[in-house]
């Protein structure tokens, strides 16, 4: 049996979508990624690549990764500019070489100017669905960058501060421990409320522990047992989990003070979660098929080169906040769009602040023609003896200088040279920005 890690939550729930919503259970069929595995799982990178370009979401105190800061590069004689065509044509020919199948687009103020879809989503042994840039997938992560959207949007309407403490919009009959009453919105959005951080006694063996579970009672407990280090960076699903909790009740969909079973405050903010997702961002940007519950013909995960039969995600929904959606490139490429320039979901202002401002994101990469602000999302499982990534799916959205977005999905493991689909996006692009 493959390495995994299982959890199940059972409830009855609601899951929200434009047009319809339908009964689901609140589930995991849920196979953990490991991330303090993820560094030896993959090759090591080329020497010409940043050290924290994996986005590895597990590390030692002293290698915590650093957000840079937005910056321009100075440039002498000329203004830079992408390469469009060279760009996408080089990542068109790494990707084949390097992925089981994708499907990608790259788009400039909304409209597509490049599109490419390769191989398969669901290879013919698994009922034969080509790649395109409407193909449902799990995107994992950037459910994150979504969701940041949707408190930031919460907060400013209802005028509470990025600021203002967490505590005060949690359940009132949750126990809160040490430090939690300090962690802010912004501490959650940026991953440093320090949930999951870990120090011994004198405080020299400091890390980020490798759990990636965000379901309603284990959020519970956490929160209960506190913080030790608020402001060190620790990637954890609980953070945007807990945003899935925290938006029905600063909405108004729940009271902070209502008397009813854990299992029903479950139901009712996933209900109420889905449903402010499906009314302030999947309907401005007019996305009407976005899902936590997982599509029958949603892509498969392969190995690479694929010689096995696909591997389903499975369910997720417990995840909902920090993963979970299936929606295509489309739509993801839709709702970024909208959330950069339509000034529906918020102003155009707003919306770069959350950007610069690191909310729901990865990181901030300076370029020569400004900077990239990307958010990726993977899930995976290990092979038999658990020391390599077996099976995986990919998924990147990138806002690029220029006015331009790009999503990329990819249903493997990048196999050459042996990293994450972030990464080599990002390489490719740095290749094709030259002064004109």
């Amino acid at each position: 049996m493959r390495r995994s890690l299982s959890l199940c939550v059972g409830s009855l729930l609601l899951a929200a979508g434009i047009g319809s919503v339908r009964a689901l259970a609140v589930e995991c069929s849920y196979v953990a990624p490991l991330e303090n595995e993820l560094a030896a799982a993959l090759d090591p990178q080329p020497a010409d690549s940043p050290a924290d370009a994996l986005k590895i979401k597990s590390f030692k105190a002293e290698s915590a990764p650093r957000r840079p800061e937005p910056v321009a590069f100075a440039s002498a004689g000329g203004t830079p500019r992408l390469d469009v065509d060279g760009f996408f044509d080089e990542l068109n020919a790494k990707l084949r070489a390097s992925v089981a199948g994708f499907t990608m687009q790259l788009r400039r103020d909304g409209s597509p100017i490049r599109n490419k879809s390769w191989q398969w989503a669901r290879r013919p042994n698994d009922n034969s669905l080509a790649w395109q840039n409407t193909q449902s997938m799990h995107i994992a992560s950037i459910s994150k960058l979504i969701t940041a959207m949707a408190i930031v949007k919460l907060l400013d309407e209802k005028k509470i501060s990025h600021d203002a403490r967490i505590a005060d919009y949690l359940p009132a009959h949750w126990t809160v421990g040490p430090n939690v009453k300090q962690i802010t919105f912004a501490n959650l959005l940026t991953h440093k409320s320090g949930f999951l951080w870990r120090e011994d006694g004198a405080g020299s063996d400091a890390f980020c522990e490798d759990i990636s579970y965000s379901d309603y009672r284990f959020m519970k407990s956490r929160v209960a047992k506190g913080v030790s280090s608020l402001g060190h960076f620790c990637y954890a699903n609980m953070n945007f989990g807990l945003q899935r909790i925290l938006i029905p009740i600063i909405n108004g969909d729940i009271d902070r003070d209502a008397a009813v079973s854990d299992q029903e405050w479950d139901n009712k903010t996933f209900d109420a979660y889905g449903r402010y997702m499906a009314r302030t961002i999947f309907a401005p940007a007019h996305v009407t098929k976005a899902t936590l519950a997982r599509p029958s013909n949603n892509a498969l995960a392969y190995n690479f080169p694929p010689t096995a039969p696909g591997w389903s995600t499975g369910k997720l929904a417990c995840l909902a906040g920090a993963a979970g959606w299936n929606m295509s490139v489309e739509d993801v490429l839709d709702i970024m769009g909208t959330f950069r320039r339509g000034n529906t979901i918020m102003s155009e202002t707003a919306a770069q602040k959350l950007l610069n401002d690191g909310f729901g994101i990865d990181g901030i990469t300076p370029v020569r023609n400004g900077n990239l602000y990307s958010k990726t999302g993977y899930w995976y499982r290990m092979d038999e003896d658990g020391e390599r990534i077996y099976q995986m799916e990919q998924s990147v959205a990138v806002f690029l200088p220029d006015g331009m977005e790009m999503a990329v999905f990819a249903n493997s493991r990048v196999a050459s040279p042996g990293r994450l689909l972030i990464s080599l996006v990002e390489s490719v692009y740095r290749r094709h920005v030259s002064l004109n």
